[in-house]
């Protein structure tokens, strides 16, 4: 697990919004984190779906950006786990294997966005945006 605190102050004593980043590519992870940290936001990444699973336990996120095909534990099983917290973080499922079969799937287990790699740096923040506008409107709490 790697924590990056991003560059630009809370608003107003609020803490920065929370994402968890989650691939089996060490680089991907950290360009992803990277520019999110940029923006302000709190970034932390995982290895594989089995980690992220462990750090969902652990504290509350905001977002989550997950790869589907990953060891151990995939991105669709970790989009089902996520989707039974409440309140759950969205989801944004990045792939570079993407399909309209997996795309259809992880829209109907609720994922916010569905993104394919290679992921440009304006569609990345974009979907983050949209997907923390949607939880803050759907909050269950």
């Amino acid at each position: 697990m790697q924590v990056v605190q991003g560059g630009k102050a809370a608003v107003m004593g609020r803490r920065p919004r929370r994402v968890l980043v989650v691939d089996d590519d060490r680089q991907f992870r950290a360009a992803v984190s990277k520019i999110l940290s940029h923006q302000g936001y709190e970034v932390l990444t995982a290895e594989d779906g089995l980690c992220a699973a462990k750090m969902l336990t652990e504290r509350e996120f905001d977002l989550v950006l997950t790869d589907l095909q990953m060891p151990g534990q995939d991105g669709v099983s970790l989009l089902n786990q996520i989707r039974s917290r409440c309140p759950a973080p969205e989801v944004i499922v990045l792939t570079a294997f993407g399909d309209i079969d997996s795309y259809l799937k992880a829209r109907r287990l609720g994922a916010a966005d569905y993104l394919s790699k290679p992921v440009r740096r304006g569609e990345l923040l974009a979907a983050a945006q949209r997907a923390l506008k949607a939880r803050e409107e759907n909050a269950c709490w």
